[in-house]
């Protein structure tokens, strides 16, 4: 998809080079959302399936946010910064249907300009290398079992919100990269 982005990133078609990124893009995001899916020890139940991030693969701008957030790496970054990258999601997903589809009742279409395409294309190589270079290893019993308990937390609609609260993500930032620590 980037290949082919960048071979219609001429005038008249930045729209098209814009749209193949983006989903290079969402490709990878994806992929982060299956591998955060394998983390999760969910119990085989059905009922339980609603947990899976794998659930949400169809959701644009969730694919583009996990593509945007958590850029090659296995250390989640300062939580403050999701906002702001769902933003980000959503203005490119915004974009890409303002100017893939025709709207009949507005005809002037906006258009993507030149730079806006050649970022969105750089932005997509760039995280296809750094996934590239992603490795992967096995957690150890203690990680997986606190990251089970998070993911459980997370569906506990009692202490979600203890969880993103103002409180709890400046904690995490006092954290850093040490994301266990601030679990616990």
């Amino acid at each position: 998809m980037i290949a082919a982005a960048k071979a219609c990133a001429k005038p008249g078609s930045y729209h098209l080079a814009f749209h193949l990124a983006t989903m290079a893009l969402e490709e990878i995001g994806k992929s982060s959302m299956i591998f955060l899916d394998a983390l999760d020890r969910k119990p085989a139940l059905p009922e339980d399936e609603k947990r899976s991030p794998l659930k949400w693969v169809d959701d644009h701008e969730r694919k583009l946010f996990w593509a945007i957030w958590l850029p090659g790496r296995e250390d989640l970054r300062d939580w403050h910064t999701i906002p702001a990258a769902m933003d980000f999601a959503r203005g490119i997903h915004k974009d890409r249907l303002e100017t893939l589809y025709v709207d009949p009742g507005n005809l002037a279409r906006p258009t993507i300009p030149q730079q806006r395409a050649e970022s969105i294309i750089a932005a997509a190589e760039a995280r296809l290398n750094l996934e590239r270079l992603r490795e992967f290893r096995e957690m150890e019993p203690e990680r997986q079992d606190l990251m089970n308990w998070f993911f459980l937390a997370m569906d506990n609609p009692r202490l979600k919100p203890l969880i993103f609260s103002k409180g709890s993500l400046d904690k995490q930032a006092e954290f850093g990269d040490d994301v266990a620590s601030w679990m616990r």
